[in-house]
């Protein structure tokens, strides 16, 4: 997976157009090592975030990941 909470999508004769990029970086992952990326961006992204957030809110062991743990945490303090 590749996890970016902006991307824009410029024309396609943009310079930078990042959604063109992606697809340049997934095309050659694919054919180099037969691997396909899934991109989780933008409101993918945010809805990812999301659901693991309400994950740890409703968990109530400590999480092992850092990552989760603090979004545990987080979530505590908000309610």
């Amino acid at each position: 997976m590749l996890w970016s909470p902006i991307v824009k999508d410029q024309s396609s004769n943009a310079k930078h157009n990042q959604r063109r990029d992606i697809k340049t970086i997934q095309d050659q992952i694919l054919t180099e090592f037969g691997v396909e990326i899934e991109p989780i961006v933008n409101q993918k992204y945010s809805k990812c975030l999301s659901e693991l957030r309400s994950y740890a809110r409703n968990e109530t062991k400590e999480l092992k990941s850092p990552i989760m743990r603090l979004f545990q945490i987080e979530e505590y303090l908000l309610t």
